[in-house]
């Protein structure tokens, strides 16, 4: 996984866009509630980034088993996912020509993703089109099981071993050595990794084109794997260039190679698409998807696998899109599409099929519908259970997923219970001090404090916070989620000094990871504003609100629901620093622009005007806060009735204001 790790991004601007947005500013942190409407939807992650919250894009997907044509030499359809790889050698000496495996986990190295922030993308049986037999699973040699509270030792260990053994006896140039390579870069993929897949994948593609040519099928396959890891470390340029290649030579056999000419097209669309904008290729990538669509094959698990490594690369492309939703729509309708017609494929291969329900679960959660979130979740965690039993490691990162969407959803309850099963799973499993474990505290803690638990909740968060900035770093991604977290629910506490301390630093590794201009690290600096309008610093409140708007702005504008996220925060800044005539115009342009972008319904409505009303009576002008009282009274019975303790604040407001004519 690139640096900018989009599961753990993904929550982070998620928490923090629905606090703002629903809750409004200071106050907002009380829970992780999300706009009802559409056009309010949770904030997206940073570019390149996949919530797979969540499976990651490029990743290496579950693969059929071989059919008999495959063992006849021919050409498989399932080559265009770029699983052209034979079965592992042996083991060989135990260095290892890469770093240490402990930093391809969760925090670690420049494309970690934690287990708890992502949806894992399922281990594979090979694909068809491979004549060798698929690796049988590892036993632990005597007296080396593994430990309980330790994982097992990462595929990446054992393949660098193995590919050291084949540099040592064989060379470098040798076929086995540039098949080590390939499966390297597969075990650092399948991981999270690309960044350190791409380094292994180039070295399988330079041996493969010296030793097979430059058009033999698994040479294509090399081009292909590599430009699906260049995808996911966002670099989509590169990638269309390696797809052009692999487009140019299937074409020579345009009968032979029709499927796999679709699947090149449609991913070089994707590409363009990322590197030079929807705009310009829009057309291109809507016709490829269509074409797609109309060939996919019913009961074929070679459609379904290109259909999930499709809609992956569309997931990442939307973070980069101007219509950051289309993206996502032809990403859930491809491989809805695909899962539709292979029922049998679903029973009987359900590694793949955990894998689909994976990626319509971080499209819902990108296009803010959590019920469909959760309809996938539990379809994928049904089949993680058949497959791989209800405490395996990727079966329980899908129940953590599954217990946030169910109280994202208002079933505190049930998140809660979900959450500290397995909590108590991972803690036996993994050890109290995994990331994994941790995560899944942090966010028991979060779920605790929604329920009116506070000082369990955040007692859970700031421990969450703490161990990991020890285990994984402060910097680290899961380090600045569980922070955040933390900070908020302070800030809801009144403890601003507390919330700051965590705050500190937060700001550069986001940037670092997902760039200046996107919503997270926005999103962190709004965070601090509120911190420093708490302790009445409206110095630096606006400075930093201040520093929010002019990225923004200078990015995408000001003009769409995030944008008012940051304008709260700054309408608060600049009342902590006195100067009201600023709040108020920046209130006024909130309240105008939230209702042109936000459906009716939709609470962020409801904060704008709230901002403006008590705007406009701390400036000291009654008639026009009188007006916006009533505007907000009226606003209120309708969307909560005229019994709840909010729409009787504002009433309370009112008749004060007008006692005083």
């Amino acid at each position: 996984m690139p640096a900018n790790d989009p599961a753990a991004l993904c929550l982070i601007a998620l928490a923090l866009s629905a606090a703002f947005l629903i809750l409004g500013p200071t106050r907002a942190f009380a829970d992780g509630k999300k706009p009802g409407g559409k056009k309010g939807k949770p904030a997206k992650v940073a570019k390149g980034g996949r919530p797979a919250a969540e499976a990651k894009a490029g990743r290496p997907v579950p693969e059929p088993k071989e059919d008999k044509a495959s063992k006849d030499g021919k050409a498989s359809k399932a080559a265009s996912s770029g699983r052209g790889d034979k079965a592992p050698a042996e083991a060989g000496a135990a260095a290892s020509p890469e770093p240490a495996a402990a930093e391809s986990g969760p925090g670690k190295g420049a494309a970690a993703v934690p287990a708890d922030l992502r949806l894992v993308s399922p281990r594979q049986e090979r694909k068809p089109g491979q004549e060798r037999k698929p690796r049988q699973e590892r036993k632990p040699r005597p007296g080396r099981e593994p430990e309980e509270g330790r994982a097992e030792e990462p595929d990446s260990a054992v393949y660098s071993r193995q590919l050291l053994a084949k540099r040592t006896l064989k060379g470098e140039g040798h076929p086995e050595t540039v098949e080590a390579e390939w499966r390297l870069g597969f075990a650092f993929m399948d991981e999270g990794d690309p960044a350190r897949a791409e380094r292994h994948f180039r070295n399988s593609l330079e041996g493969r084109r010296r030793l097979l040519g430059p058009e033999h099928p698994d040479t294509l396959m090399s081009l292909r794997v590599l430009g699906l890891a260049l995808s996911a470390l966002d670099r989509p340029r590169e990638a269309a260039e390696l797809w052009g290649e692999v487009l140019a030579a299937l074409e020579k056999r345009p009968r032979e190679e029709a499927f796999e000419i679709l699947i090149a097209r449609l991913h070089r669309a994707v590409a363009l698409a990322g590197a030079e904008g929807l705009v310009k290729h829009g057309p291109e990538l809507r016709g490829a998807a269509a074409r797609f669509m109309k060939s996919l094959g019913a009961d074929d698990p070679n459609t379904l696998l290109a259909a999930c490594e499709v809609g992956q690369a569309l997931l990442d492309l939307h973070h980069s899109a101007e219509d950051e939703d289309e993206p996502l729509e032809i990403s859930r309708k491809i491989v809805e599409a695909a899962l539709s017609g292979n029922a049998n494929t679903v029973k009987d291969m359900p590694e793949l099929a955990v894998h689909a329900f994976s990626l319509l679960a971080e499209a819902a959660l990108q296009l803010g519908d959590p019920r469909s979130r959760l309809a996938a979740l539990r379809r994928a965690v049904a089949l993680s259970e058949r497959l791989r039993g209800a405490l395996a490691p990727e079966t329980l990162s899908l129940k953590h997923f599954r217990a946030r969407a169910l109280a994202d959803l208002g079933d505190l309850e049930g998140g809660r219970r979900g959450l500290e099963q397995v909590l108590k799973a991972r803690l036996k499993s993994l050890g109290k001090e995994a990331p994994e474990t941790l995560g899944t505290m942090a966010a028991l803690g979060d779920v605790l404090t929604a329920e009116g638990d506070v000082e369990d909740g955040l007692e859970l968060m700031d421990e969450a916070a703490e161990k990991l900035g020890r285990v994984l770093g402060q910097d680290a991604l899961e380090t600045v989620e569980a922070k955040l977290m933390a900070a908020r629910m302070h800030m809801y506490c009144g403890e601003h000094l507390e919330a700051l301390a965590l705050l500190g630093g937060v700001v550069e590794p986001l940037e670092k990871a997902a760039g200046q201009d996107d919503e997270a690290p926005l999103l962190a600096r709004a965070l601090l504003s509120e911190a420093y309008a708490g302790l009445g610093d409206g110095a630096a409140a606006v400075r930093e609100a201040v520093a929010a708007l002019k990225i923004r702005e200078a990015g995408r504008g000001l003009d769409d629901p995030f944008s008012l996220s940051l304008m709260a925060a700054f309408v608060n800044a600049c009342r902590a620093a006195g100067d009201m005539a600023r709040a108020r115009e920046a209130a006024e342009k909130a309240a105008a622009l939230a209702e042109r972008v936000l459906d009716p319904e939709d609470p962020g409505i409801l904060n704008a005007w709230e901002d403006l009303a008590l705007t406009l009576r701390e400036s000291g002008d009654r008639e026009a806060a009188i007006r916006a009282y009533r505007k907000l009274l009226s606003l209120r019975r309708k969307a909560l009735g005229p019994r709840h303790e909010d729409t009787l604040a504002a009433k309370r407001e009112l008749e004060a204001l007008e006692g005083k004519a």
